[in-house]
């Protein structure tokens, strides 16, 4: 069996404008600079769709989550050209009743909560409610995190936010131990739980012994110090070395110290680190 489909392409048309109609609960100006058509450009329906979505999502971002935007074209066959009209119809301002939270079984209901740029009783954000699902992410505790934003029962201006997450392991465990001919038998171990009893705080230990070298470090980071988001870290360390028996000098080093540091937030994106570290060294030489 041999198919053949003829096409028939015809005139490559191309955009003579367009213009917007409806109701414009956003200011028309700001929703005109999405409007991406020039005249003279070739007509391209990807765009046109594209340009929907731009509509849209900017008036879901304002509270209008059933808005509906139609591109309604007119046809100069004559000139192969064709006029835009987006027809913007926005419906009711939509609010957020609840933000529900389910699948975290260790993870505090806190922990998420202060993630949420979306808040109960506030106008919908489209955009905060991609921004919240963001940030629940980078804590790293979860494996996905899903958002469904169903609607109220018996209402057409309310909808619920249900945020469904599956935890993944936190903590890790490392224990090692080796034996050289330098350094004689070698010990190490490491724990750390970046999600302690589920409060999203970090606890972390490390040690390591040798014949020449022990040393030792604690670390805790609580990264809501204070409910706007600046975050504190505490560490703890000591560390004794032994040159002699390291065969390098007569000589041998004691230290021990503290540090502290703080993570101030200055956007959604940037922070900036301050700290202070403080340190006792001890020096005694040794008989050769």
């Amino acid at each position: 069996i041999y198919i053949t489909v003829n096409i028939t392409e015809g005139e490559k048309y191309t955009f003579s404008g367009f213009k917007l109609a409806g109701k414009f609960v956003v200011p028309e100006e700001e929703l005109r600079r999405l409007v991406t058509i020039e005249p003279g450009d070739v007509y391209s329906r990807k765009l046109t769709t594209e340009i929907r979505k731009r509509l849209s999502d900017r008036l879901a971002n304002a509270g209008y989550a059933f808005a509906n935007v139609n591109a309604i074209p007119d046809v100069d066959k004559a000139n192969a050209q064709v006029h835009f009209t987006f027809f913007i119809d926005p419906g009711q301002r939509v609010y957020v009743r609840r933000v529900n939270f389910a699948g975290n079984v260790v993870t505090r209901d806190e922990v998420l909560r202060r993630e949420m740029r979306q808040l109960e009783g506030a106008p919908y954000s489209a955009e905060k409610i991609q921004r919240s699902r963001t940030r629940l992410e980078r804590l790293g505790y979860f494996e996905t995190t899903t958002v469904e934003t169903p609607a109220v029962p018996g209402t057409t201006d309310q909808v619920d936010v249900n945020v469904t997450v599956k935890e993944r392991l936190t903590g890790n465990l490392l224990l090692g131990a080796g034996y050289s001919d330098a350094d004689g038998v070698v010990l190490n171990a490491s724990v750390t739980q970046r999600n302690l009893f589920g409060t999203g705080k970090e606890l972390s230990a490390n040690f390591d012994n040798s014949k020449a070298a022990t040393n030792f470090s604690i670390n805790y980071v609580n990264p809501y110090y204070t409910l706007d988001g600046v975050s504190r870290g505490i560490k703890l360390f000591s560390s004794t070395l032994d040159a002699a028996e390291a065969n390098t000098a007569a000589y041998n080093t004691s230290s021990k110290g503290a540090g502290v540091f703080f993570s101030i937030p200055l956007s959604e994106e940037h922070r900036i680190h301050l700290g202070a570290d403080y340190e006792d060294i001890e020096i005694e030489t040794t008989p050769t």
